[in-house]
């Protein structure tokens, strides 16, 4: 945050600070918007994700999503009062607790937002299937989605809903030590400038989603077939050197018959050739 204040000033000067503080605030509020986009944008990009659409959360207020599904959940009698919030009776349609939908303070919570935008997917844009990935820490908030699919009149099991464990990262044998409120914690950046993105993807996607992970950062940096990055790196360069040759010698796939490889593939952790790289 500091950086990007330092950013601000260095290119507007004191603009923002000879107006009054409502409209600079509102002002640097849509440039810290556009700078922490451009930041997650060229992340993703060097990690080789790309999506189609880039959605905003804002549009579902200012489109008017969020009315109408309030006026659904009314309609079904499914919000109440309480504490001068607005909640969801999410224990009648067979969650384990209700849901504030609007807070005392007259601001939407998180909830109302999810309701809106699953809204928007499902019945705006026509979805059939719809696949949600959130961190494990979210995993009580799944029965109260499924329960808001319910009262939308919509399958609960057109949601499926995948909760990913948080990665701990391990240096010299010892875990890096993470806390938001010190203001110790490694981005995905830093991780991909470390080890690559290459290796990153392989280490995040080598186990399933619902399994603790630990990203030796040691391992992924070694050069050696201990890592298993680099394993399949080598493995992958002696293929295409086989394809390589093949094709200068005038073989090509066309034609070719496979009819004798009828061994089943397997792997196993022990697998070795005799010319394959050894620590």
């Amino acid at each position: 945050m500091t950086d990007w204040a330092r950013r601000i000033a260095g290119e507007e000067g004191d603009r923002y600070l000879a107006m009054p503080r409502d409209e600079a605030v509102k002002l640097i509020t849509e440039i810290g918007r556009e700078m922490v986009l451009d930041s997650v944008r060229r992340d993703v990009v060097a990690l080789n994700v790309h999506y189609d659409n880039w959605f905003s959360e804002r549009s579902l207020y200012q489109e008017g999503v969020f009315d109408q599904i309030m006026a659904i959940l009314r309609q079904g009698d499914h919000l109440f009062m309480a504490d001068g919030a607005v909640w969801f009776n999410a224990e009648a349609l067979g969650a384990d607790k209700n849901e504030v939908i609007i807070r005392s303070n007259g601001l939407p919570g998180y909830f109302a937002s999810d309701i809106s935008y699953h809204y928007n997917k499902f019945v705006q844009r026509g979805f059939d299937w719809v696949i949600d990935v959130w961190g494990a820490d979210h995993h009580g908030h799944v029965p109260r989605m499924k329960a808001m699919m319910r009262a939308l009149g919509l399958d609960p099991e057109r949601l499926t809903l995948h909760l990913y464990q948080l990665v701990t990262l391990l240096e010299s044998g010892e875990q890096v030590r993470l806390s938001k409120r010190a203001g110790t914690q490694v981005d995905l950046r830093e991780v991909m400038d470390d080890i690559g993105p290459d290796a990153l993807r392989f280490f995040l996607l080598a186990r399933a989603a619902d399994s603790q992970m630990d990203l030796d950062l040691d391992l992924a940096r070694k050069e050696s077939s201990d890592n298993p990055v680099y394993y399949v790196q080598y493995g992958h360069a002696r293929i295409a050197s086989i394809l390589r040759y093949a094709g200068e010698q005038g073989h090509t796939a066309e034609g070719a018959d496979v009819s004798l490889l009828t061994h089943p593939p397997s792997w196993t952790s022990s697998a070795r050739c005799s010319s394959c790289p050894r620590s």
